[in-house]
């Protein structure tokens, strides 16, 4: 296919640019992204107020009930299942869907635990949940957090005893 083909003329400005993917000869209007966003705005596709809205923010979403504090909110994107308040962030929204511990359960715990890991008095950063049943037991730093994995752990538990013993 000759270059000279690949040349159109831009929609909005006028000038020529060569498109870059012979694919989307077709499907290519404009010159440059800004081109194309003056061109939507100057044909009334776009509107002032569609552009200042507020980020995050989507018309076709409506209110929604958290699931966890029965709360009502706006969600910020289609799939979010709880508020801001309980789940601040996407780190929380995993700690709620494999724990079910939010944001103000977790500061509870924290504070019954004067801030400290529960086993020794370094930072709590992990929940401490039983991998039988589910249960939550509290926070702990990353250290007595893998201490306690191979607590959990019988058979790895006894290896680890006879290995101790045999050195």
């Amino acid at each position: 296919m000759p270059s000279s083909r690949l040349i159109k003329p831009c929609l909005y400005c006028g000038t020529d640019y060569k498109v870059q993917c012979p694919a989307r000869l077709e499907r290519s209007k404009f010159c440059s992204h800004a081109c194309r966003q003056r061109w939507r705005f100057d044909n009334g596709e776009w509107t002032m107020e569609k552009m200042v809205k507020p980020k995050g923010i989507k018309d076709n979403h409506k209110s929604r009930i958290c699931e966890t504090c029965s709360v009502e909110y706006i969600p910020t994107g289609q799939n979010q299942r709880w508020c801001r308040v309980c789940s601040p962030d996407f780190n929380w929204s995993r700690r709620i869907f494999r724990y079910g511990v939010t944001k103000p359960m977790w500061d509870a715990m924290l504070e019954t635990q004067d801030g400290t890991c529960a086993l020794c008095s370094g930072k709590a950063i992990h929940v401490d949940h039983c991998h039988n049943t589910g249960r939550v037991r509290g926070l702990l730093c990353y250290s007595c957090n893998l201490k306690l994995a191979g607590l959990d752990d019988i058979e790895w538990r006894v290896k680890a005893e006879a290995y101790r013993v045999s050195v």
